[in-house]
């Protein structure tokens, strides 16, 4: 907190909000975090909540991509038969400009300064609440270290579970009973201000999370082996004969978003109908994390937007400034329509 220049907070909120995600995978569990902490912090310093809102629905879905913690990175790797670690390390590559182009956007409206009371109060709830020594950390870089030695996902994450869980009760002085009503039932305080930032969590709220995947699951396989999606699928083979692959992709993908309403079974869906169109998978896998996975969260109505939306108070307007979602396909949907245009001259040179 006392490294944030107030006069660069929107640029903070996207970067603070991307490292966040990237930790713990999830887009929902850092918008109710940090997305929260960001836009109280944004409306005492009088900030434009359109801007906020779209650095933090820009940064929460920079982990949600490309996170190994992020359950829908592991969705397009057990889709595609690919190997998580190598999608994380093409989305890295293939993101590398829109990540830059949208620091630059984020530091193009200024603040006029003023006191960061509200991020000071914030971290003083926090020292008053728990202890802080640096330990404390040790699940986050057990993360990071173990995705470096590239660790099955499930192995990092119950190390990781393992270790916060030690964290709780040797560092924190929690004790077994209320550790596992932590687990199961999430984190809960009397202090509602505390409560507001950190309550929640637990394997209960994970519920219905998992009964969207099951109902999308048992979606895609109705769609798989019916002839359900046979119309569909001759759209897609006639658009795809005047559209590059990953444009075809990315058309496929706002459909399938508009009319799935929730990220999962739109990845699923926009798998199905171009899979055929993109053997290569290792191909096919990125071109999903570059349409579908950032097209999702700009559907107004798609449970990706919604939600966040919902959690910070911001109004549907601050999509459109939610730059690093659609300058990850438009830049890749350009940089294949310049591939395809040097690779239909080079027989003539």
């Amino acid at each position: 907190m006392d490294l944030i220049d107030p006069r660069f907070f929107i640029l903070f909120t996207f970067l603070l909000c991307s490292l966040m995600s990237f930790l713990i995978g999830t887009s929902f569990g850092t918008v109710g975090t940090m997305g929260v902490i960001c836009m109280t912090i944004a409306r005492a310093l009088s900030l434009n909540p359109l801007w906020i809102g779209g650095a933090v629905l820009s940064g929460i879905y920079f982990g949600d991509r490309c996170s190994p913690m992020s359950s829908s990175a592991l969705l397009v790797s057990e889709l595609t038969k690919t190997d998580i670690y190598g999608n994380i390390g093409r989305m890295f590559k293939t993101a590398a400009v829109p990540f830059a182009l949208t620091c630059l956007l984020y530091l193009l409206p200024q603040s006029a300064g003023g006191a960061m009371d509200a991020a000071q109060a914030s971290l003083q709830l926090f020292r008053q609440n728990f202890r802080l020594p640096l330990v404390v950390i040790l699940p986050a870089v057990l993360i990071l270290a173990l995705a470096l030695f590239r660790m099955n996902v499930k192995i990092a994450m119950l190390a990781s579970i393992a270790v916060g869980a030690a964290v709780c009760l040797f560092a924190q002085g929690m004790t077994v009973p209320a550790l596992l009503r932590c687990l199961i039932f999430g984190y809960s305080t009397g202090n509602a201000k505390l409560s507001a930032l950190m309550g929640g969590g637990g394997l209960i709220s994970m519920a219905r999370a998992g009964a969207i995947v099951m109902i999308s699951s048992s979606y895609f396989g109705i769609f798989n082996k019916t002839n359900l999606m046979d119309g569909v699928n001759r759209v897609v083979e006639k658009l795809s004969a005047h559209v590059p692959p990953f444009g075809t992709t990315l058309i496929t993908s706002v459909f399938t978003s508009m009319i799935s309403c929730n990220q999962t079974l739109a990845v699923m869906l926009t798998y199905q109908l171009n899979k055929a169109e993109i053997p290569d998978r290792e191909r096919l896998a990125i071109t999903l994390e570059n349409t579908v996975i950032v097209a999702a969260p700009l559907i107004p109505w798609n449970i990706a937007a919604a939600m966040p939306l919902t959690i910070i108070e911001v109004p549907a307007a601050c999509l459109l400034f939610a730059f690093y979602l659609y300058l990850i396909p438009l830049w890749n949907f350009t940089a294949e329509l310049i591939r395809s245009k040097r690779a239909a001259r080079a027989p003539s040179a």
